[in-house]
């Protein structure tokens, strides 16, 4: 790349998002200069051993002691660098590893500087000037620095959410919020309150139940549960584009799903063959038939997992971790799903009257987005789906939010690679934003609302890992072409069968990779159920030839997703009504609403 298109670019944050954007910023021949404020990179997973003190310098996000990923590592990958190996949920310290490797083999590290803080960003002439970046050295030193471009790609971890509930002020034990977390030592003897249920909290919730003298959880609405095993591997193996092709703009072509049938019917013992592993993605005996980490898949297990699937009307975001389910069959963990009314100087009030005493308050509510350090910059509503494909602003000049892309199933750094490809092709000018950007956002405003924001209208960085990686790929020019591929079966099988793992985006398209992604593709093996496969070739061959006649039984049936959510697994554990009734765990008359299933 020459001088006159070569850009200098800043990129705010060390993490995953950020490395992923130092790489493919590189491959366009830019000049990427990243700032992290740590003494070392790696984001939300550079582990704090010292919790205490890294709440003190302002370092809150970091992961806890025993944190599991809850995304597989084929999923949790960048396509430039799939893992080896089987599936598993890496433990932190081997995905901090994984990183490292990352940026030893692109030689990344000359690009990152540690312990340099962002203060001030200005976009001059809302950036077709550039940016003037404020940034503070270890020695608290500040310099002002001139960029071409901006990739702002610290994430959605930075500033913790304690909501603003009455009484809360006048409590007099201790409030701690999950991003302070590290280990359960700080329940010891104490009586402690659980506030909200997302995959960090799974494991929080659980660990505080095992130590504390009382672990009460809150819930303001039920959770969707997926548990991390399933039919004996990763349950995010069941991502596949049989699955997640009915929320795609742009469907495979019936040509492909005609094909794939007819190698279904002739080849399946060859192409489909499935090959059950004696240890699961927790190096588990599979005999043992785990829901998860430590998770037997008893009756009582799966019925409230079922229950609360049921509860939760299925369409939220998914907690992916269900090891804390024991924990409430066997009373370590007491619920209430009322919601909380008010708090008093010793206790909880919750909306159904009931009242604990506790000493100590762990919220797990989230975070809170703040781009105040961006002068005249300001986003609309404070919400991240206001950006086009929520990571480019219309109205800056080559600038990106990368990580805040957060798919139901499958990891953020695979999204922010993504972004961060197409980001280096607007920067490079190969690429530009569309003329109707503004009517594609508004198009998954509308969808991811009916789909998860109506339920849960905070979940604004909530993405559908198909339909966002899809819709990225079209407009980098990456997109898989599966009739392409029909020659080669096993490939073809498994970019169907298979899972949607990063790799597929590098077959084709600028800085395509074909030989080692179709070879890590093919590597996978296939963990769909037979019955799986051919009721998903079936459902989307309907919606090839009898597109028109599946909307209209689907506006007269108005299909129950309670029911359909609560039943998608085990299906010889039935749920009951009697089951919604136990696992409810509320004191009022909220029961009454289920007279039948």
């Amino acid at each position: 790349m020459n001088s006159t298109t070569q850009k200098r670019v800043c990129i705010i944050g060390g993490g995953a998002s950020g490395i992923t954007a130092i790489k493919q910023l590189l491959d366009e021949g830019h000049v990427p200069v990243c700032f992290e404020r740590s003494a070392d990179m790696g984001g939300v997973f550079n582990y704090k051993k010292d919790q205490d003190s890294a709440v003190e310098s302002g370092l809150v996000n970091g992961v806890y002691k025993n944190t599991v990923l809850t995304i597989s590592n084929y999923l949790m990958c960048f396509s430039d660098l799939p893992p080896t190996g089987r599936r598993r949920h890496w433990h932190h310290t081997e995905y901090r590893q994984y990183l490292s490797d990352y940026i030893d083999k692109f030689n990344l590290a000359p690009h990152i500087n540690l312990q340099h803080r962002v203060t001030k960003v200005v976009p001059v002439n809302q950036g077709t000037n550039g940016y003037q970046v404020t940034v503070q050295d270890p020695n608290g030193a500040e310099q002002v620095q001139q960029f071409d471009a901006l990739a702002v790609c610290s994430g959605t971890h930075q500033i913790a959410n304690i909501p603003n509930i009455k009484g809360l002020e006048s409590f007099a034990g201790k409030i701690s919020h999950g991003s302070q977390y590290n280990t359960s030592d700080m329940a010891k003897g104490k009586r402690v309150l659980c506030v909200g249920l997302g995959e960090s909290s799974a494991d929080i919730t659980r660990e505080i139940s095992e130590t504390a003298d009382e672990c009460h959880l809150a819930l303001r609405s039920y959770p969707f549960l997926i548990p991390r095993n399933l039919n004996h591997s990763s349950s995010d193996a069941w991502t596949s584009r049989l699955h997640h092709d009915y929320h795609t703009p742009k469907h495979e072509s019936a040509i492909s799903y005609l094909m794939l049938l007819l190698y279904y019917l002739l080849l399946r013992p060859f192409l489909f063959k499935r090959d059950r592993a004696k240890m699961d993605s927790f190096d588990q005996d599979t005999s043992q038939n785990m829901l998860d980490l430590n998770t037997p898949g008893s009756t009582e297990n799966v019925k409230l997992i079922k229950a609360w699937n049921y509860l939760s009307k299925g369409r939220r975001f998914a907690t992916k971790n269900v090891t804390f389910v024991p924990n409430i069959i066997n009373g370590k963990i007491q619920v209430n799903a009322s919601g909380i009314d008010r708090f008093t100087a010793q206790q909880v009030i919750f909306n159904d009257g009931t009242r604990k005493d506790i000493d100590l308050v762990m919220f797990a509510t989230g975070y809170k987005e703040n781009f105040d350090f961006i002068e005249g910059f300001q986003l609309k509503d404070n919400n991240v789906r206001n950006l086009f494909m929520n990571s480019i602003p219309t109205d800056l000049h080559n600038c990106a939010f990368i990580g805040w892309a957060r798919p139901v199933t499958g990891g953020i750094p695979a999204c922010s690679e993504m972004a961060a490809r197409y980001f280096a092709l607007l920067v490079s000018g190969k690429r530009k934003i569309p003329a109707d950007a503004q009517q594609r956002i508004a198009a998954d405003q509308k969808f991811y609302h009916e789909f998860y924001s109506k339920n849960s209208p905070t979940l604004n960085t909530v993405v559908g890992w198909k339909r966002h990686l899809e819709n990225l790929a079209e407009l980098i020019g990456c997109q898989v072409h599966t009739a392409r591929y029909i020659l080669q079966p096993g490939l073809f099988v498994r970019l169907f069968a298979g899972s949607l793992v990063p790799s597929q985006y590098r077959l084709e398209g600028p800085h395509a990779m074909p030989d080692s992604a179709a070879r890590s593709i093919r590597e996978i093996p296939i963990t769909l159920p037979s019955s799986h496969i051919l009721y998903g070739i079936k459902m989307n061959l309907s919606n090839k030839f009898k597109f028109l006649r599946q909307r209209a039984l689907a506006r007269k049936t108005n299909l129950d997703y309670s029911e359909f959510f609560s039943e998608w697994f085990r299906f010889d554990i039935p749920l009951t009504l009697k089951d919604i009734h136990r696992f409810s765990f509320r004191a009022d008359d909220f029961n009454k609403k289920f007279n039948k299933l």
